[in-house]
């Protein structure tokens, strides 16, 4: 719980000195990048304690997830989460996804819009 506190107060801290620089785009994953994944497969709305919790829900739709570089560098789980619409959807979860009311979110939608309409 103090890891939590202690990276909460960071991040805080950075959007502070951030927030007037249009150039920063502060895009957010609650428990972890992986949550991002997971919504690319269903609309979730549960509250995961940590990226294990996650992790494990996401070997659901993908089998092999991991980690490691070796997986990671593969493209085949990324062709999987942009097939038949998921990326779309995904996207549009994230941006009904809601920080104060859900238990996990993402706001990749925020890094997605600016990189899909460059100032």
């Amino acid at each position: 719980m103090q890891v939590n506190y202690i990276e909460n107060e960071r991040l805080k801290k950075l959007k502070k000195k951030y927030s007037k620089n249009k150039n920063v785009i502060f895009s957010e994953n609650y428990p972890c990048i992986e949550y991002w994944f997971l919504i690319h497969y269903e609309n979730i709305k549960t509250h995961f304690r940590d990226s294990k919790s996650v992790i494990n829900y996401l070997k659901r739709h993908i089998k092999n997830f991991d980690k490691s570089e070796k997986f990671l560098s593969k493209d085949i789980w990324v062709k999987s989460m942009c097939s038949e619409g998921k990326f779309e959807q995904a996207t549009e979860r994230s941006r009904n996804s809601n920080p104060e009311e859900d238990g996990s979110y993402s706001t990749m939608y925020k890094a997605l819009d600016v990189l899909k309409n460059p100032r």
